[in-house]
C-alpha cells in the first residue's frame, strides 16, 4: 500500500525535521474504520475480489450486481502499479457491460480540465493533442502509459471524464501555514463544510509512510497541518464526486472515482468527506498486493476487513514499469532554476550524486524551468537508459551522469 516517496510528500517535505525513526504500522492491518469490520480480517486471494462484509469471493463479473445500489464508487490505486490500473479498467468494463451509466472522476486532473477531457471522450483529439491540451505533464507526474488503457476505453465507450482535484498550491498552503492562510478564491474550491480533524485519519496518514520517510517525533502542530492538508485533498475529491452524482437522476448512473489508496483506505478519506454531503450509497474498492514468499517474505493472505468494502488481490510488482526522476523540486521565486528539495535515497539520481539544495539547470541539455519540463524530459525514458543532469551547487556548475537502473539488494557474501 505504501507508494514511492517522490510525488506523494513533495508538498510536505520542507516541513519534515529529523527525529528518531518510529516503527510504522502496517497500513493494511489497522484496527480503524467501520466498527463492524475493523476487528476482523478478510482473505486476500490472487485475482479474486473479497467482499469484506461477508467474506464472499467474487469474480469481476459479479461486481455490478453487488454495486447495483451504489452511486459513488471510490477505487484506490497505486499510481505506479500496472496491476492497479488493470483493476480500474476491469471495474469500468464490467459496470459498462452491465448497463450502468458510468462517469469517471480523476485525481490527476483539476476541476477546470473539463473541456480537454470532453474533447478526448468525443474523439476530437489525438493522444498527443490530448496530453498537450489537458496539461498531463503539468498536473500529473506519472507516465501516461500507466493510464492509457483507461482513457482509451473511456473514449471508445463515450464515458464522461472529469477532474476532482484542486491546485497543489492550495494544499501546500494548508500544509505549510494552516487553513486560515487560504485566499477566498482558494477556499471557494472546497465545500463549505469539511471534516478537518479525525484521529483515525491521522493514524492512517502516519502509517502510510515508511520508517525512513516519516520521522515519528514531529511537533504536533506540524503533524496536524499535514493531516489537514490531506483532508483538503479528500474534501475536494469527495465534494466533486458528490456534485457529479447529484447531477444525474438516472438510477443506473454511477460515479467511479480513481484516487491514490491513501484517499480511499478504510473509508476515511474522500468517502468520509462525501458522506457529509451525500445520502446515497457509496462504496470503496482497493487492489491489494500479495507478496511473494519465494522472495524471502511471508505472503500477505489477509487484510483488515475495514480496509475497503471490496479488496482485489493482485500480484506484487517489484519495481515500477517506468523510471521516475527520483527527486522533487520546488520553484524558487524570481529564479528560473528549480531547487531540489527531496531525493529518494534509493534512486538512480541519488546514486549519481544529486543532493538536496542543488539547482537543476538542464536534463539532457534541455532547460528545466519547471516540473513540467522535468517530467517531459523523463517521459520517454526506460530502465537502462542514461541521462545527464546539469546542476548548480553553490557557485559551481556540474554535470551528473545518471543511469536509470533498478536497485537490487547486494549479493550475499559467502561465509568464511
Amino acid at each position: 500500500m505504501k507508494t514511492p516517496v517522490i510525488g506523494r510528500i513533495a508538498l510536505f517535505v520542507l516541513l519534515l525535521r529529523s527525529a528518531p525513526a518510529a516503527a510504522a504500522d502496517d497500513p493494511l492491518r489497522l484496527t480503524i474504520g467501520d466498527p463492524s469490520r475493523r476487528d476482523k480480517t478478510a482473505p486476500l486471494v490472487l485475482d479474486g475480489i473479497t467482499e469484506t462484509a461477508t467474506g464472499a469471493l467474487l469474480k469481476p463479473s459479479d461486481l455490478p450486481s453487488r454495486l447495483s445500489a451504489v452511486r459513488i464508487l471510490f477505487v484506490g490505486e497505486e499510481h505506479v502499479s500496472v496491476e492497479s490500473h488493470a483493476v480500474e479498467l476491469a471495474v469500468l468494463r464490467e459496470l459498462s457491460r452491465a448497463g450502468r451509466r458510468v462517469s469517471v472522476g480523476l485525481e490527476m486532473f483539476p476541476v477546470d480540465a473539463g473541456p480537454a477531457l470532453a474533447d478526448w471522450t468525443a474523439g476530437r483529439l489525438t493522444e498527443a493533442e490530448f496530453l498537450e491540451k489537458s496539461g498531463w505533464m503539468k498536473h500529473w507526474s506519472y507516465n501516461w502509459d500507466y493510464y492509457r488503457g483507461i482513457f482509451v476505453f473511456a473514449r471508445d465507450n463515450r464515458i464522461p471524464l472529469f477532474g476532482v482535484n484542486v491546485p497543489p498550491e492550495l494544499v501546500s498552503t494548508v500544509g505549510r501555514k494552516g487553513l486560515d492562510a487560504l485566499e477566498p478564491a482558494q477556499r471557494a474550491l472546497l465545500p463549505e463544510r469539511v471534516d478537518w480533524d479525525n484521529a483515525e485519519s491521522k493514524r492512517l496518514f502516519q502509517a502510510s509512510f515508511d520508517e525512513d520517510e516519516f520521522h515519528g517525533a514531529l511537533p504536533e502542530a506540524m503533524l496536524n497541518r499535514m493531516v489537514q492538508a490531506q483532508a483538503t485533498w479528500d474534501a475536494a475529491f469527495g465534494w466533486n464526486a458528490v456534485r457529479a452524482a447529484k447531477a444525474s437522476d438516472d438510477p443506473k448512473s454511477i460515479v467511479v472515482v480513481l484516487l491514490g489508496q491513501g484517499h480511499v483506505a478504510y473509508g476515511l478519506g474522500a468517502e468520509r468527506q462525501a458522506k457529509l454531503w451525500f445520502s446515497g450509497k457509496t462504496a470503496t474498492l482497493v487492489p491489494a498486493a500479495i507478496s511473494d514468499t519465494e522472495k524471502g517474505r511471508c505472503a500477505i493472505e489477509s487484510v483488515q476487513a475495514s480496509l475497503a468494502d471490496y479488496v482485489w488481490g493482485i500480484p506484487e510488482e517489484e519495481d515500477p514499469r517506468y523510471p521516475t526522476p527520483g527527486f522533487a523540486t520546488r520553484r524558487v521565486e524570481n529564479d528560473g532554476q528549480p531547487e531540489v528539495i527531496q531525493v529518494d535515497k534509493k534512486s538512480s539520481a541519488a546514486r549519481a550524486g544529486l543532493k538536496v539544495g542543488d539547482r537543476l539547470l538542464e536534463v539532457d541539455g534541455r532547460p528545466t524551468a519547471d516540473r513540467e519540463a522535468i517530467r517531459n524530459a523523463f517521459a520517454d525514458k526506460r530502465w537502462g537508459d542514461g541521462l545527464r543532469l546539469t546542476v548548480r551547487r553553490g557557485d559551481e556548475k556540474m554535470p551528473l551522469d545518471v543511469v536509470l537502473r533498478r536497485e537490487r539488494p547486494s549479493p550475499c557474501k559467502p561465509k568464511v
